[in-house]
């Protein structure tokens, strides 16, 4: 249990820069939270 959730966190994070690096557009797009568009 541990490790699933270790590597999803880890897996949501690179994403999540990927996506940053990207761009914020596209970022929208994909429908960011609440929380990153503040």
């Amino acid at each position: 249990m541990g490790e699933a959730a270790a590597g999803l966190a880890a897996e949501r994070a690179t994403r999540r820069a990927r996506h940053a690096r990207i761009g914020g557009r596209m970022r929208s797009a994909g429908g960011a939270q609440p929380a990153d568009e503040g």
